[in-house]
């Protein structure tokens, strides 16, 4: 890079090691560039960014969203969320279950994906119902072959 190409920044860089070399350090800076201090640098801003980044996945509950935040979970539409903030007046939604039997067009399945993208109920993830029913037998009882019928 030429002189003319620097970016201020390199030189506010340069200035700040001046300063602290006539403070009577004068290998902190050059310790600190040696050291992989840039590369440091370059950690923290990736890890703020994870931070502020984090925030925007943040789970959705439907007892307290707005119809801005249910908007913003995919799969819901304006007319999903005004359908929930209606069937929400008549009283929050104790669980899954209770949301699926209340909000038409929302069963298992849809509310799996609601919940992959960030939809909570009171906090919760949605957790499908195990099926309790008992395992059939997998093994087929062998009929016994009819007798054959003798020749006459």
């Amino acid at each position: 890079m030429g002189e003319a190409t620097k970016p201020i920044f390199w030189e506010n860089f340069h200035a700040a090691a001046m300063v602290v070399a006539a403070a009577g350090h004068p290998r902190a800076m050059t310790e600190f560039i040696n050291s992989g201090g840039t590369l440091m640098i370059k950690k923290m801003l990736s890890v703020l960014l994870a931070v502020f980044t984090a925030g925007a996945f943040a789970a959705v509950d439907v007892n307290t969203a707005s119809p801005a935040d249910l908007d913003s979970v995919k799969g819901i539409g304006p007319g999903t969320s005004s359908k929930l903030l209606e069937v929400r007046k008549a009283g929050k939604f104790k669980d899954w279950p209770d949301l699926i039997e209340r909000m038409p067009g929302i069963g298992e399945k849809r509310a799996a994906k609601l919940s992959s993208e960030g939809l909570t109920v009171n906090g919760e993830a949605f957790k499908p119902a195990v099926a309790n029913k008992a395992a059939a037998p997998t093994e087929k009882v062998a009929k016994p072959a009819p007798a054959p019928t003798p020749k006459q």
